[in-house]
């Protein structure tokens, strides 16, 4: 039976039902499921465990998945259009999920270039990631003109968040949305250092904001 006919049923709405699964190919189901899981193979599920008739057993969600939760600022501080490349499409036929980090890197860094800044240069320091999420709403396909939509925001000491959000121009649907933490970095001493006033400045004249 192929993964598809096995997959072919209603979604999980209890805690304790019957069905068929097969164990083997839940782990990797599950992460094609966006909110619930899907009747797999002859099982017995059971206060979160499923059980084969084989006997073996394996962990189930029977209820919920755990979903990132990202809201996007309400201001913009920069927009660029990128068209998807070859190289960003997996073997899937769709924008693959570790192309969206390449492509927001690409938003960043015109970003600073639109500012006067490299990745290396803002005020004599450079910036480094501290971390990164990714949302991901809908696929994108090769040819694609996406509208990169970019804005600063939730700052401290040493750096803030750039938020990001990806849509795809001609249906104006919602591809991404994605968060990294940039923290500015002395690449020579190897430490974090203050946000530079002058880069605040220029992002404040760059929003018409006045002092």
């Amino acid at each position: 039976m192929s993964v598809e006919d096995r997959s072919r049923t209603s979604p999980c709405l209890s805690s304790q039902h019957t069905c068929e699964a097969n164990p083997d190919a839940i782990a990797g189901l599950l992460s094609l499921m966006p909110i619930k899981p899907h009747h797999i193979g002859r099982c017995r599920l059971k206060n979160g465990r499923a059980t084969n008739t084989l006997g073996s057993s394996v962990r189930f969600i029977t209820r919920f998945m755990a979903r990132i939760k990202l809201e996007l600022p309400a201001h913009v501080d920069f927009e660029t259009r990128i068209r998807l490349r070859i190289g960003d499409i997996n073997y899937g036929g769709h924008l693959g999920n570790d192309a969206v980090l390449s492509l927001i890197h690409e938003a960043r860094v015109q970003f600073l270039a639109h500012l006067g800044y490299t990745e290396l240069n803002v005020e004599g320091h450079g910036i480094i990631l501290a971390d990164a999420a990714v949302v991901y709403r809908a696929e994108a396909f090769y040819g694609d003109e996406l509208a990169i939509k970019l804005a600063l925001d939730d700052f401290n000491r040493y750096g803030c968040d750039f938020f990001y959000g990806l849509t795809e121009l001609k249906s104006g649907k919602e591809v991404a949305k994605a968060k990294t933490n940039v923290v500015f970095f002395d690449y020579a001493a190897r430490r974090p250092v203050d946000i530079p006033a002058a880069f605040l400045s220029r992002l404040s004249q760059s929003r018409g904001e006045t002092a």
